[in-house]
């Protein structure tokens, strides 16, 4: 029963461990006060009230923590550090989208959508290009700016006719979740002779993508799954940026 039981809480530790690594700083402090507290007082019940003012943030925000860990509840939790069982116990998984979607507002850098609104603004004429769903996404980003700004705003996904917008005083924004399902070097080369400024928005970080772009934002280091192909791949993050520089256009014009 004993080697039985060892195997039982280390099969238990490396399925928390997986979890543990979605963790932020607070969440990482949330968990790390709490068990130090557990195991200084196995037999104390701890309240989520009480865990709430131990740590100092909000019972909520408790419940999010021990949610993400992969506990179904609270009392789990607790139960789980104070050595009972679980009616259901915790299960390996990969990252889902959603805990994607969370480490990446969790880590915000609301600045860069600033300066990405205040590139945009610093033009006479914005030119969205992309391919598929990103194609997709930049005409959903047309219609929200022309309610926005009198800029004059176009999406195409033809790399021929898209060089009749470009000039001195446009900027082309390339949106692609990875940078491999296409050559843009055409594209890149025909704004670049044009005078244009260049704006690549990536959700995938790839430092070593089109160095001679030199303004890029990288949305997350967290890939989608391997198996997907660039196509397939979801453009959430691509909405929620763009929904945050769109918010500065909204200041700007009320």
């Amino acid at each position: 029963m004993a080697g039985q039981h060892g195997r039982t809480t280390e099969r238990r530790a490396a399925m928390l461990d997986i979890k543990i690594a979605l963790l932020n700083k607070v969440e990482k402090r949330i968990f790390d006060t709490l068990r130090a507290q557990l195991a200084a007082d196995p037999q104390r019940y701890i309240t989520i009230t009480e865990a709430a003012q131990l740590c100092q943030v909000s019972s909520s925000k408790i419940s999010k923590t021990v949610a993400k860990l992969g506990f179904a509840s609270y009392k789990k939790c607790i139960a789980f550090y104070q050595g009972g069982q679980l009616s259901t116990p915790v299960s390996v998984r990969q990252p889902s989208e959603l805990d994607r979607v969370a480490q990446f507002i969790d880590s915000f850098d609301a600045t860069i959508a600033e300066k990405t609104y205040q590139m945009m603004a610093r033009h006479s004429k914005i030119i969205f290009y992309g391919l598929g769903p990103s194609f997709i996404c930049a005409q959903y980003l047309v219609y929200k700016l022309q309610c926005l700004t009198s800029i004059p705003i176009f999406a195409t996904s033809d790399a021929v006719t898209f060089k009749h917008y470009l000039d001195q005083e446009s900027l082309l924004i390339i949106l692609t979740t990875t940078g491999m399902f296409a050559d843009f070097d055409q594209v890149i080369n025909d704004a670049k002779q044009s005078g244009s400024s260049i704006l690549m928005v990536l959700e995938e970080y790839n430092k070593q993508i089109y160095p001679e772009v030199s303004h890029k934002v990288f949305l997350t280091k967290q890939h989608q799954p391997n198996y997907l192909q660039p196509f397939e791949k979801t453009r959430t993050l691509f909405f929620i940026f763009f929904e945050e520089v769109l918010r500065h256009f909204y200041h700007h014009k009320h």
